[in-house]
C-alpha cells in the first residue's frame, strides 16, 4: 500500500539504492536516474503517487522503461525526455487518453525513470510494476506470463528513431526489439500497451515502489552503522554471506543461462559460495548445494561503498555481503506463475528455492 500520496526529492536517495538492490545485478545504474529526478523536484516539487486501489475505472496506465545495454547507455546519453515523448506517441497511436504512468520493471533506473516521465507530463506514477525486479527480456513480464499481449509497443531509439511494433508473441516482439536497439543505438525508452484499470488490478505487482523505498532506507541505515555484513534489521533483506570474491569467471552461454560465475568465501563459516549470473543473479551454492534461485531476488553489496554491484561489474578482491529477499508474493500466487520465472525459464534445470517468510 502506497503510504505517501506524493513522492519528493527527499525520498530519492533511498528509492535509487533500493531500485539498485532489486536490480539483482542487473536493470542499469541508478545514479544517472537519480540526479535527473532530484532536479525535477528541485523547489519543493513533488509527484503524485497513486496505489492500485485507487484507480478509477477510468483510468490509463502505461508501463515505462529502458532497454538495451546499460554500459553503452553511459556511453550515449539520453537526452531525458525519450520516455515522455513515448507515452505521447503511444497516445497518438492508439488514440487514448493517459491518465498515469509506471514501472514495466522496478530494478535498477527503471525503478526511478518512470517517476522522471510522470515529472516531465504532469501526470500520477503508479505504485506497482510488471516484474518486481529487474529482467532480462520483454517476454519475462507479468503481462506475458497470464498471455496478455505486449503490443502495441512504441521504442525511441538512441538515434532518436521512433520504433512501433504491432502484433506478434512475446517473444517475437523481444527480438525484434532487440535487432532494431542493436542497430539503433543500443538503448531504447520503451513504452508498453496501455492498459485499462481493470487490466491493471489483474497483472500489475503492487507496491514495488513503496518496497524499494523502505529497501533502500533499511540498507542504508544498515550500512551508516556499519551492520551490512551482519544482517539488515527491519526488513526482509538477509544476508546469507559476507566476504571477498575470490574468482569471477566469465564465459560464454546461450540464451538467458549463466555467463558469470562468482566464488567467495563466507568469512562467518568458511563455506564456499558460488553465484551463477546471467544479465542478473539467479542462484547460490553454499559448499555445492543450492540454497537461493530466481524468483528470490539475489543482490551483491559492496562493503566498502555500500553499493549494489552490477553483474558486469563483479571483481576479484571486493568486500561483500550477499544478500537475498522473498520474490514478490503475485509470482508465487500460482503454480504456473512460479514455473514463469522459475530457473528453469532461464534454461537452469532446478526447482526454485525460496527464501521462507513469516
Amino acid at each position: 500500500m502506497t503510504r505517501n500520496v506524493y513522492f519528493d526529492i527527499d525520498q530519492v536517495d533511498d528509492l535509487a539504492l533500493g531500485s539498485a538492490l532489486v536490480g539483482c545485478g542487473g536493470g542499469g545504474a541508478s545514479r544517472y536516474a537519480a540526479a535527473q529526478l532530484k532536479e525535477i523536484l528541485r523547489d519543493d516539487n513533488r509527484i503524485r503517487l497513486l496505489n492500485v486501489s485507487m484507480l478509477r475505472d477510468s483510468d490509463v496506465v502505461c508501463a515505462v522503461g529502458t532497454m538495451g545495454s546499460p554500459a553503452v547507455a553511459r556511453e550515449r546519453l539520453a537526452d531525458g525526455s525519450e520516455l515522455a515523448r513515448s507515452v505521447t506517441a503511444m497516445a497518438r497511436h492508439t488514440g487514448r487518453k493517459i491518465t498515469a504512468v509506471t514501472s514495466f520493471e522496478c530494478g535498477g533506473d527503471n525503478g526511478l525513470l518512470p517517476l522522471i516521465c510522470a515529472g516531465q507530463l504532469n501526470l500520477p506514477c503508479l505504485d506497482a510494476d510488471l516484474a518486481g525486479r529487474a529482467v532480462s527480456r520483454l517476454d519475462q513480464f507479468s503481462l506475458t506470463a497470464e498471455g496478455f499481449p505486449i503490443t502495441p509497443m512504441l521504442l525511441i531509439l538512441a538515434n532518436g528513431a521512433t520504433m512501433t511494433i504491432d502484433g506478434g508473441e512475446a517473444h517475437q516482439v523481444e527480438e525484434l526489439a532487440r535487432a532494431a536497439i542493436t542497430s539503433g543505438g543500443g538503448w531504447a525508452a520503451v513504452c508498453f500497451p496501455p492498459l485499462d484499470a481493470g487490466e491493471v488490478r489483474a497483472y500489475a505487482l503492487p507496491g514495488t515502489l513503496s518496497r524499494s523505498i523502505d529497501l533502500g532506507s533499511a540498507l542504508a541505515q544498515a550500512l551508516e552503522s556499519r551492520t551490512v555484513g551482519a544482517g539488515v534489521a527491519e526488513s526482509d533483506i538477509a544476508v546469507i554471506a559476507h566476504g571477498r570474491i575470490q574468482d569471477v569467471t566469465r564465459h560464454d552461454s546461450v540464451g538467458l543461462s549463466s555467463n558469470t560465475t562468482i566464488f567467495l568465501k563466507d568469512v562467518r563459516t568458511d563455506a564456499v559460495i558460488r553465484i551463477e549470473a546471467g544479465d542478473e543473479y539467479l542462484i547460490v551454492l553454499n559448499d555445492g548445494e543450492v540454497i537461493a534461485t530466481v524468483p528470490d531476488l539475489i543482490c551483491l553489496v559492496d562493503i566498502r561503498t555500500g553499493q549494489p554491484i552490477e553483474t558486469v561489474d563483479a571483481r576479484s578482491g571486493t568486500d561483500v555481503a550477499l544478500c537475498r529477499m522473498p520474490a514478490h508474493p503475485w509470482w508465487l500466487s500460482s503454480a504456473k506463475r512460479l514455473d514463469f520465472c522459475s530457473p528453469r525459464s532461464y534454461g537452469i534445470d532446478l526447482d526454485p528455492i525460496l527464501m521462507r517468510t513469516s
